[in-house]
């Protein structure tokens, strides 16, 4: 990614944080390293970016759910932070070439 990216490039990454979620981490298929927001951020590091935002509870581990899928549920949840702290189990991490 470094190296696609122009100087001041930015790259989002969204994952989910090991920390918050690790009673149902393993239940993908693709989870197989434990991460966390400040792992994730060492790596960025070592690779050259800096972090310009980090959020380590954004979003739900997964949307399924007793309630339905709904672009005006989803608008709302990310238009209240608060929400986030208290349903987010994945990591949102900015970073800057």
């Amino acid at each position: 990614m470094y190296d696609a990216l122009k100087k001041g490039g930015r790259i989002a990454l969204i994952g989910p944080n090991f920390k918050y979620s690790y009673r149902q981490y393993y239940d993908f298929a693709d989870h197989k390293i434990p991460l966390t927001e400040l792992s994730v951020m060492e790596m960025l590091y070592s690779e050259g970016f800096s972090t310009i935002l980090i959020y380590p509870k954004f979003l739900p581990l997964s949307f399924r759910g007793r309630l339905p899928l709904n672009k005006y549920l989803v608008r709302l949840y990310l238009n209240l932070p608060l929400l986030w702290k208290l349903f987010g189990k994945q990591f949102l991490i900015i970073a800057q070439k």
